[in-house]
């Protein structure tokens, strides 16, 4: 199981990496805007879950951070590449 601290840490880094995917979104084509659209929601409602829980929070958010840590990832991975996930 994850400490908050880690877990903290690690919603920073989806953050970071959301904003970098934010811009990079900005220049891209309608699919990756669609996917990224399905994707920010969840990272919202991660942060969310966060801040209402406080510690209680690691218990609940542990796949929602796993899912939306690969998502961005992958997002990101195929906009470097110039692909767009479906």
């Amino acid at each position: 199981m994850m400490t908050r601290e880690q877990l903290s840490k690690g919603v920073n880094e989806l953050r970071e990496m959301a904003d970098e995917i934010r811009l990079k979104v900005h220049l891209a084509s309608m699919d990756a805007r669609s996917y990224w659209e399905s994707v920010e929601p969840q990272l919202l409602k991660l942060e969310r879950s966060l801040e209402e829980k406080g510690s209680d929070a690691i218990a609940t958010v542990g796949d929602l951070f796993a899912s939306v840590g690969a998502a961005l990832r992958k997002l990101r991975d195929q906009l470097l590449d110039h692909t767009v996930p479906r």
